[in-house]
């Protein structure tokens, strides 16, 4: 970081990163850019649920996967992130200017069923 701030004068205020989504079939990959954590993969798939997307009992599945699209470290619930530990404060490990805003949570959580919901309108 010290290189890059000698480098460009600035540390970065954020990045961009991308969230893709495909179906196949019946069934849906959400790709994310660093480790996701559980909590808010599991909040991906029961949004795709509640828009009708996904049914798991006709054995649909959504599945939340990161490590994808660059790896911007970890992808953390709010509730993590308020309760420090190993992962929300790993951003200098990963040589990142700072910790994620708590507002990522929201923003994967609701970005994945809005592009959902280009590909397939939901099930009547």
């Amino acid at each position: 970081m010290l290189d890059r701030l000698d480098r460009e004068g600035a540390l970065p205020h954020g990045e961009t990163a991308e969230v893709h989504v495909l179906r196949l079939g019946r069934h849906w990959l959400v790709t994310t850019p660093g480790e996701t954590l559980m909590g808010i993969g599991r909040s991906i798939a029961r949004g795709l649920v509640e828009l009708g997307l996904a049914e798991p009992a006709w054995g649909d599945v959504v599945l939340a996967l990161g490590y994808t699209n660059g790896y911007a470290g970890y992808l953390c619930p709010a509730s993590v992130s308020l309760e420090g530990g190993y992962e929300p404060e790993a951003w200098p490990d990963y040589q990142r200017p700072g910790p994620f805003a708590l507002e990522i949570e929201p923003l994967l959580v609701d970005t994945a069923p809005d592009l959902a919901l280009t590909l397939a309108p939901p099930a009547v």
